[in-house]
């Protein structure tokens, strides 16, 4: 297991400890990982999970890190985590070196800010983000999934009231965006 994956496992794990029962619902999980990769984007113009994000019909998901999450032979990932249902359970700390500090700061934001909604809330709030929107017709036709391009991370909702949709403006956006169009084309 690599680097890449053994970050995964402790993001699904941090996100897990997080819970007062130290589980964490899947479907909730994929979301706030999405936002957390979001934020650190417009923060620091790279997403914190080396991953391939795809619009499915419950809103983004870093894949890889799905897959992960129903892993429960490889020996590393069952040190920290199980799968059980629509849940994973947490089972060790975090090994937080695998993560700088800007990355625990956003995921830190996220969950504070998002940690207390739903899991259907939150697949609900992702449908509004254009990353997500712009596949939504394909998805509602043929229950597939798309890969979503990480530059539709930088566009805000468009038509919402809900303070929860500001949380990703800042200005630093354009400077965030040439970051990862620089480190992109490399």
């Amino acid at each position: 297991m690599d680097f890449k994956q053994k970050k995964s496992v402790q993001a699904i794990n941090y996100f897990a400890r997080k819970e007062q029962d130290l589980s964490i619902n899947r479907l909730k999980l994929m979301k706030i990982l999405w936002l957390s990769d979001r934020l650190h984007l417009a923060r620091y113009g790279r997403i914190i999970l080396e991953d391939t994000y795809v619009a499915m019909k419950h809103g983004p998901v870093p894949s890889a890190t799905k897959n992960i999450s129903h892993n429960h032979h490889d020996p590393y990932i069952s040190k920290f985590i199980t799968p059980n249902g629509y849940e994973i359970d947490s089972k060790e700390n975090v090994e937080e070196f695998y993560f700088s500090e800007s990355e625990i700061e956003a995921m830190d934001a996220v969950w504070e800010t998002f940690g207390n909604m739903g899991n259907f809330e939150l697949r609900d709030l992702s449908h509004h983000y254009p990353e997500w929107k712009r596949y939504e017709t394909e998805i509602e036709m043929t229950n597939s999934s798309f890969a979503m391009q990480l530059v539709d991370f930088f566009e805000v909702p468009s038509n919402t009231t809900d303070s929860k949709f500001d949380f990703f403006s800042n200005e630093d956006l354009e400077h965030s965006r040439e970051i990862f169009n620089e480190t992109s084309l490399k």
